[in-house]
């Protein structure tokens, strides 16, 4: 399937949402406890290692619970959302399916399932399901969130806002409304300074988190601070230390600032850890590259 992405490497992409555009969508994986032991043990293995970011082996997990239990929706779905991860969207959409014909009330399948057809370049089918696990769920901030990306995307900027909007105004400390607001700020709209001041809330309000560090490196680097760009994401790699998107945009202020041996060293590096990133750096290295001769 074809991906569609131009706002991935600014500050939508995230480790995790589907840090394609759809790490920017934070997957609604449910995390239910089960009566049998045996079940219930598989299924908190298999949500550690979703939490943990690993997703292979969560799907071992989840698909030895449904072997055990196979008419879970709630699995299903996690094991859907498990597979979008991984990047096998058709595995993904035939577990999404088979949540949703178990549960036609799953709120989060439908999300999960707007994605993959985002994924498809499926605009249409994409819209009608965020509508119908809003019609289900409406004040789910994930979905909001998600849905105003997408629609962002279409140029419909104002009903993107307007999405935003109202998960803030179900949850004022919602840390990823703050950054999707100043992603549409800055790549849309053009207002630095709008989308500087909602990166810097994001990460007022989850400093933890290296999607919110790495985006207000990227700010930075926007207005020329390349110095404090480089702090940050020296930040982000002391929360974790293979973050390929820290190295990859460290590199790109460390080339701005003339240090080239150190801009390859870093941009390498960061595409061996996610070579999916070299469309987006691949000039930076092969300019820091000329510029050492």
């Amino acid at each position: 399937m074809k991906k569609k992405n131009n706002c991935g490497f600014f500050i939508f992409l995230t480790g995790n949402y589907v840090n394609l555009c759809a790490v920017l969508f934070l997957l609604l994986i449910p995390s239910i406890l089960f009566p049998q032991d045996k079940s219930e043990e598989i299924l908190n293995l298999g949500n550690e290692a979703m939490k943990n970011g690993d997703y292979q082996k969560a799907v071992e997990y989840f698909s030895d619970y449904i072997l055990l239990c196979p008419d879970s929706a709630s699995v299903y779905h996690s094991r859907a959302s498990a597979f979008l991860l991984l990047r096998k969207y058709n595995e993904s959409f035939d577990d999404v399916n088979k949540a949703l014909t178990l549960n036609p009330l799953n709120a989060g399948a439908y999300t999960t399932r707007a994605v993959l057809y985002m994924y498809m370049n499926n605009t249409g089918e994409s819209i009608k399901d965020f509508e119908k696990s809003l019609e289900i769920d409406s004040f789910n901030v994930n979905t909001l969130n998600s849905y105003a990306a997408m629609i962002a995307q279409t140029g419909d900027f104002e009903k993107a806002l307007t999405l935003i909007n109202k998960s803030l105004e179900i949850n004022p400390e919602y840390a990823e409304a703050y950054r999707n607001r100043g992603a549409i700020y800055y790549y849309y709209l053009k207002d630095t300074l709008m989308a500087f001041n909602e990166i810097e809330k994001a990460y007022e309000l989850a400093p933890e988190k290296t999607d919110n560090i790495n985006a207000l490196g990227a700010m930075y680097r926007e207005i020329g601070n390349y110095i404090k760009a480089i702090e940050y994401y020296n930040k982000a790699l002391s929360v974790d230390p293979k973050n390929a998107e820290a190295y990859c945009r460290r590199g790109i202020s460390y080339l701005y600032l003339e240090e080239y041996e150190k801009a390859i060293q870093d941009i390498e590096y960061g595409l061996m850890l996610n070579p999916e990133y070299k469309g987006q750096v691949q000039k930076y290295l092969d300019e820091a590259k000329s510029k050492l001769k």
